[in-house]
């Protein structure tokens, strides 16, 4: 199976994401931490801005890009956290949605890597990909433009709508784990 690198956007780290580990574990990807390393590198929102100069991954999938150039930060964090409660609140899933939110918060704090998320946005630099590059769009995402053409690829990658939020990946992997390609 594939070794996959999750390239985690502001707020995120591994706590955040431990359904997808364990999804992604147990149909026998193993997970490596330096890019580098990694045949499937994943990034989840603003991750995609901390891909690294020369990659080999064959496969990049990007879930929920951070692009929206017509809308503020907080605009879309607002809009976010609103969704973010009214669908854990209908999926009975509050416990969940406070310790994402807890591990969101926390996380926030690594300076050092929301520098460099922010340096590459002003940069404007365009974004790289693999042999393979996806982008799962979540149907309300907060964070990226519904059209895929302005977003900012050397050359179009394919692109996948997905049901769901932002950060509905984190809550259920499944359908984003169908995208990983075994090497």
């Amino acid at each position: 199976m594939s070794t996959v690198c999750i390239l985690y956007g502001f707020g995120e780290r591994k706590h955040v994401s431990k359904r997808f580990q364990r999804a992604l574990k147990q149909r026998g990807h193993g997970l490596v931490d330096n890019p580098s390393d990694a045949q499937v590198i994943i990034t989840h929102s603003g991750g995609c801005l901390l891909l690294p100069d020369k990659i080999s991954a064959k496969q990049i999938i990007h879930i929920a890009p951070y692009y929206w150039p017509d809308k503020t930060w907080v605009s879309c964090m607002s809009r976010k956290l609103i969704d973010d409660l009214r669908t854990h609140h209908k999926g009975g899933e509050l416990r969940f949605w406070a310790r994402k939110t807890f591990w969101n918060v926390l996380y926030s704090w690594n300076m050092s890597k929301n520098f460099r998320m922010l340096g590459n946005i002003r940069n404007k630099a365009r974004w790289q990909r693999g042999d393979i590059t996806i982008v799962a769009r979540p149907k309300f995402d907060t964070f990226c433009t519904p059209d895929p053409k302005a977003m900012p690829f050397e050359h179009a990658p394919a692109f996948v709508s997905m049901p769901g939020h932002h950060d509905d990946c984190w809550r259920d992997p499944k359908p984003y784990l169908l995208l990983v390609k075994n090497w």
